[in-house]
């Protein structure tokens, strides 16, 4: 069994607008770790309740847990099926110059850090995009775009999805933004009632 070993323990003492750069300076120490411990936990969680059914775990989610759904499927293989609506972190690199946030945040505070470079950080960084994830990914997965997001570009997306390896499924909607359809959550909910024969 996967014992999640990371940096979730204890508060992280920060406003909104600054999770997204806590501790960014240390790949070690980035608060995305700490988060992402959290959700292996849950899958530990999982495995020690006899109760739950452990074939038949799903994980799920929108922006920051679309990303999270990659990162866990992508280190936990008892996940049996990942969905992803909308996920950020995906080729971080190349989100530089083409979104706002969470880049505009990132900048700002590298330029209160002495001897901090934005180049580091993107070294950091590295370790927690989406895309350097996604070939780790073992389990059937699915993901929901718009076209006009303005936080997790398209291109940026397809950078993730196109490293996958399992089986995969790609919901693109033209005129929404950060934000899916109904109709994806009605694929999900029959896809995951499909494989778990939820009848």
């Amino acid at each position: 069994m996967y014992v999640a070993r990371g940096n979730s323990r204890g508060k992280v003492n920060t406003r909104r607008d600054e999770f997204i750069f806590y501790r960014v300076e240390n790949k070690n120490k980035y608060v995305m770790r700490g988060v992402i411990a959290d959700c292996l936990r849950a899958i530990d969680f999982i495995y020690s309740r006899d109760e739950l059914k452990h074939d038949q775990i799903l994980v799920s989610g929108g922006s920051m847990g679309g990303f999270l759904s990659l990162a866990t499927a992508s280190l936990d293989k008892r996940v049996r099926l990942c969905s992803a609506q909308n996920p950020i972190f995906c080729d971080i690199r190349g989100l530089v110059g083409a979104v706002t946030r969470p880049i505009s945040d990132i900048t700002k505070y590298v330029r209160t850090q002495p001897g901090l470079s934005f180049d580091k950080v993107l070294d950091n960084l590295d370790y927690f995009d989406a895309k350097n994830f996604a070939p780790d990914i073992k389990c059937s997965t699915i993901m929901g775009i718009g076209l006009l997001d303005p936080f997790a570009p398209p291109a940026n997306e397809y950078a993730a999805f196109n490293n996958l390896k399992g089986e995969k499924r790609m919901m693109v909607f033209k005129d929404l933004g950060h934000e899916i359809s109904t109709a994806y959550k009605n694929l999900e909910g029959r896809w995951m009632r499909d494989t778990f024969a939820l009848f």
